[in-house]
């Protein structure tokens, strides 16, 4: 709202909720003295400020559904940008030792095969033999599940072994270095108090890319 100020010039005086009730008074010109401005705000009337209350909660209201709304839309997928393929791979003869995994996932052209051990195919038993010969079964193992999904030892871009005493690396490492003779993938060697096969002294898990001609 603009008012008269001191002077005659204009002011702006803003007064919200409630209502500005400006009046100018002027004494006679023989007195000597200059107009005077009285400005004043009303509270607001119950009525308005109650429209005031319910406006700004509609306003509240509206921003939270809308929010709400962005976060359960579901992300669009980039323009152009190919569905995940997503197979289970379960190799025969080679089986989980509880349900709650799969022997491999291939993912496009990603494989990730699941710590093996040194198992005797067709069974959940532990082949004979040491160290060295758990480590030659069971990336035996992880051939075969390569093998079944389309990949191959070469496409191996990543592996983690786990020992159950480290005193067994050298000979694990033996056997291992057979299988990768060539750029040999990533590696990661742990030591382990216990494997989930009691008899099992050597796990492998490994991650493929498979390669495009």
């Amino acid at each position: 709202m603009t008012t008269l100020g001191n002077g005659g010039q204009p002011s702006r005086t803003a007064c919200s909720p409630g209502i500005l009730v400006s009046v100018t008074t002027t004494n006679s010109p023989r007195v000597g003295r200059r107009a005077r401005n009285l400005s004043m705000c009303l509270p607001p009337s119950p009525r308005s400020r109650k429209r005031l209350v319910s406006r700004r909660a509609f306003g509240v209201l509206s921003a939270m559904l809308w929010l709400a709304g962005c976060a359960r839309a579901p992300m669009p997928r980039a323009m152009g940008a190919p569905a995940v393929d997503r197979r289970v791979i379960n190799p025969p003869g080679i089986t989980p030792l509880v349900p709650a995994y799969s022997v491999a996932i291939r993912a496009s052209d990603q494989v990730f095969v699941s710590g093996m051990t040194g198992v005797k195919p067709g069974t959940q038993d532990i082949i004979d033999g040491d160290v060295a010969a758990q480590t030659r079964q069971t990336l035996e193992n992880i051939r075969t599940s390569l093998q079944s999904a389309g990949a191959t030892m070469a496409d191996v871009v990543e592996c983690t072994v786990f020992l159950t005493n480290m005193a067994d690396y050298a000979a694990m490492n033996g056997v291992y270095i057979e299988f990768f003779r060539t750029d040999p993938p990533a590696r990661a060697t742990l030591s382990v108090t216990a494997l989930p096969r009691p008899a099992a002294r050597v796990e492998i898990k490994c991650s493929a890319m498979i390669r495009r001609q």
